[in-house]
């Protein structure tokens, strides 16, 4: 993963995960993940092309029950994120930054509106710690 800085923020709603998966309807799902580029912009640790390739077809579920989960990704954008996802069934959200300062800027404008935010940074080389 390239140097970059993760925000996480988590809305105060629980989300039961296999409520989450009932929820699905294959015909409704319009955007899905495009793996093919994924993996080309991790092998060229491009993190703006990360940033773009982020998806996850639970969303569309997700939001349907806790519609901040997209306000929150809005905002992340809007303060600088490459990119903004939903984590697994959520509903925490996280957002991909190449700026410190503007995660931590992001953190301040939504940290009233979540009920917990970190700023975090992936380990550089994970396997050979």
């Amino acid at each position: 993963m390239p140097e970059s800085y993760i925000l996480l923020a988590k809305p105060d709603i629980d989300i039961s995960t296999q409520e989450v998966y009932e929820g699905i309807d294959m015909e409704e799902i319009l955007e899905r993940p495009d793996i093919d580029a994924m993996i080309r912009a991790i092998n060229e640790g491009s993190l703006h092309k990360i940033g773009e390739n982020l998806s996850n077809v639970l969303e569309y579920v997700t939001v349907k029950k806790c519609p901040l989960i997209s306000d929150i990704k809005a905002k992340l954008m809007e303060y600088g994120a490459l990119g903004s996802v939903m984590s697994g069934s959520g509903p925490t959200v996280f957002g991909l930054f190449d700026d410190q300062s503007l995660a931590y800027n992001a953190y301040d404008h939504i940290k009233q509106i979540v009920n917990e935010i970190f700023v975090v940074k992936p380990l550089p080389d994970w396997e050979n710690l």
